[in-house]
């Protein structure tokens, strides 16, 4: 019980960095996700935590991933198909659709390889 108490005191404290920064009212956050300002408060208290739909609007509202807020990675967002098009393949060429959908596959073949190894 005490490990999942830090858990939603971390997403709480995120929330409340990220409200903050947006410069909301917690009032304001709680109508943007048809909530109650209580709701926000409990969440932001570590009192307890939104459901899955809920943090997937928090992650749109703040320009974040749902891994940020959960405390799963530093990074604040993943990178963007353009982000890893120009990683994979510099920034000088052209990538078509063919070649995208190429890379995602291996991507999905690899996944499973090593999801089937576990």
């Amino acid at each position: 019980m005490a490990n999942r108490t830090k858990i939603y005191s971390h997403l709480g404290q995120k929330i409340k960095e990220l409200r903050i920064s947006k410069e909301l009212t917690q009032k304001e956050l709680a109508s943007k996700l048809c909530k109650s300002e209580s709701t926000v408060r409990m969440w932001e208290l570590g009192n307890s935590e939104p459901d899955i739909n809920t943090l997937k609007l928090l992650s749109n509202i703040f320009n974040v991933s749902v891994s940020y807020l959960i405390g799963e990675t530093d990074e604040q967002k993943s990178p963007s198909n353009e982000e890893l098009k120009v990683a994979l393949f510099g920034g000088d060429s052209e990538v078509t659709d063919e070649m995208w959908d190429e890379v995602m596959r291996y991507a999905k073949y690899i996944k499973e390889k090593y999801s089937k190894k576990t």
